[in-house]
């Protein structure tokens, strides 16, 4: 069995190692001291602003001077031996502490340059991603928000620098300052796959309350291609088809001059039969898209199916029938934040009535 002992206190061991004494109290306080005094003069030579901190042992406060010591050298670019470029700005650094952040830089470092001064060319980061980035790893201080964010992950990525990623990570998936839809731009746009896969599956899994919410403006701001994609998916959990469609269509009346271009694209998205006959006479065929022809077709086509399969027909069995989504329960808590909805106008009648309420004369117009 071994026996650890503090700097100094083997010279008060027994000489025949049966035990070990610790130092008084007053030697462990002067030993201390010392040491204090031995940081304090180290600190004043360079020029570091250190507060002496009594509950702070030995090592950390040798690990603090060491670190404000390189932050020194940071400040004042002293002894710095790799340049980092962008554009035709440059930022002077040191190669060890990058590589103590960065396992990619190490392995370059060692490999190609070792012992050598060495500039890297960035292409893909910003100066202001990169400086926040050196910013940190030499003062641990650092700014995550959403004008950083993206400028951040674009540097991190490409120096390498794993602990910022996942801080961004951590702000993509907590921050309500961002709509969700631009959380998941940011997590596409730097292939952060766990981040938008549990996006993605939030989306799914509160598909009313993202697009029928009083904060949905995320949703009727988010990209046409965006819109096709998520429209396009199997696992929304909506009350019915129904909900797919006004999500639809207030994203075209949003921006009306601009997106109606985008019309048939976006309907195409949009499972007409799985909607029943009433749905369809009640809530899409009032709406000015069916003026278009090509979505009147779609509509027809549903308008058919139905019409063979309550016949009897054997046709409707050939018919192509799209996959369902998953359907959830027309809850009380479910109808509430639909039918209080911004898309339906804040009506507090529900869209399965056969009567026209508020939503759907707006809508209609």
């Amino acid at each position: 069995m071994s026996t650890t002992m503090e700097s100094g206190e083997w010279e008060d061991a027994d000489s025949d190692g049966e035990s070990v004494h610790k130092a008084s109290g007053v030697e462990r306080l002067k030993r201390r001291h010392d040491n204090t005094k031995d940081r304090s003069e180290l600190c004043k030579a360079f020029d570091i602003d250190m507060k002496y901190d009594p509950n702070q042992s030995m090592e950390e406060q040798h690990a603090k001077v060491i670190a404000l010591f390189i932050a020194k050298l940071y400040e004042e670019k002293n002894l710095c031996d790799v340049i980092l470029k962008v554009g035709k700005d440059e930022l002077p650094a040191h190669k060890f502490v990058l590589s103590a952040h960065s396992p990619k830089l190490f392995k370059l470092f060692v490999d190609k340059h070792e012992g050598t001064d060495v500039e890297l060319f960035l292409n893909k980061a910003t100066i202001e991603g990169v400086a926040a980035t050196l910013c940190f790893i030499y003062t641990h201080k650092i700014v995550v928000s959403i004008a950083t964010v993206d400028s951040l992950l674009s540097a991190s990525k490409e120096l390498g620098f794993q602990e910022i990623i996942q801080m961004c990570q951590r702000f993509l998936l907590t921050d309500r300052t961002l709509t969700i839809f631009e959380q998941l731009d940011v997590a596409q746009k730097h292939n952060l796959d766990d981040v938008t896969k549990n996006l993605n599956q939030h989306i799914n899994e509160h598909f009313l309350e993202t697009v029928y919410s009083l904060y949905s403006m995320g949703f009727l701001n988010c990209s046409f291609s965006q819109l096709c994609e998520l429209l396009s998916r199997d696992d929304i959990h909506v009350i019915s088809e129904i909900d797919v469609f006004y999500a639809a269509f207030a994203w075209l009346n949003a921006k009306r001059s601009e997106r109606m271009m985008h019309a048939v694209d976006v309907m195409k998205c949009i499972r007409f039969m799985l909607m029943s006959p009433e749905e369809i006479a009640t809530h899409v065929e009032t709406t000015h898209v069916l003026k278009i022809p090509e979505i009147k077709a779609m509509v027809y086509q549903a308008v058919r199916y139905h019409a063979l399969l309550n016949t009897g027909s054997s046709l409707a069995s050939v018919v192509k029938v799209p996959h369902q989504r998953k359907w959830i329960p027309a809850s009380k808590k479910n109808i509430q934040i639909r039918d209080n909805s911004v898309i339906f106008g804040g009506s507090s009648k529900k869209p399965t009535t056969n009567k026209k309420d508020k939503g759907q004369q707006e809508l209609s117009e």
